[in-house]
């Protein structure tokens, strides 16, 4: 069993109930928020800083009082709802590194560290861990290998500040399974057992792992 420096075990205290159980609100959308609050359009220019901070300051104070932790996005959500207390003290703050999105084409998706923005940062505001998305196909290998070092990289700074590492990899579809959601969710069953081994050799704390089917 993997032992958790005091900084990391106390982080993620703060991320669970009183049993112990992780009963997270995530409210760390970008891009996709962006989209709703435009009525499913993507507008030129896109929402305002201000209108993107307000929704997440009502988001977090109508939400947080009944979450074990939030997970909000550095840009908009984590330090407006600790500077206007819309973040109750009893509930632990859980935020976002990667960028919104994903850069290359659809079939090949990297993630990118949000611009301006690290661990020390997110430890420093006084989060409770740090959390990272990735898009991740085990059987893309030279991108596999790629995102691995990446969050190898986070790993190794949140062992350095002593903050817990919770990381989110997500499937996507490639060829013929993105015409065939059936196709795809077969595939999902090779595919999460095999990324959730991949992922859990590095230094990560917490794995934020999807199902591995699709049960519509």
């Amino acid at each position: 069993m993997k032992k958790l420096s005091i900084g990391k075990l106390r982080g993620l205290q703060e991320l669970a109930n009183n049993d112990g159980v992780f009963n997270i609100c995530a409210m760390d959308h970008r891009r996709s928020l962006s989209r709703m609050m435009e009525g499913g359009h993507v507008v030129e220019g896109g929402t305002s800083y201000e209108e993107m901070s307000q929704r997440k300051l009502e988001l977090c104070t109508h939400l947080a009082p009944h979450a074990s932790a939030v997970l909000l996005d550095p840009l908009f959500g984590a330090a407006q709802s600790i500077s206007h207390g819309a973040l109750p003290k009893s509930t632990g703050l859980l935020v976002s590194l990667e960028a919104s999105g994903y850069s290359g084409p659809a079939e090949y998706r990297m993630t990118e560290l949000e611009e301006g923005w690290s661990v020390e940062q997110i430890k420093r505001m006084g989060a409770s861990a740090v959390k990272f998305l990735i898009y991740y196909r085990p059987d893309l290998i030279e991108l596999a290998n790629k995102l691995m070092e990446l969050v190898e990289t986070v790993g190794q700074e949140c062992q350095k500040y002593d903050i817990p590492f919770v990381i989110e990899p997500l499937s996507y579809p490639l060829g013929e399974e993105a015409k065939n959601p059936a196709q795809f969710a077969a595939a999902k069953e090779q595919l999460v057992p095999k990324t959730t081994q991949h992922i859990t050799a590095l230094p990560v704390d917490l794995l934020k792992s999807e199902f591995p089917s699709d049960l519509r």
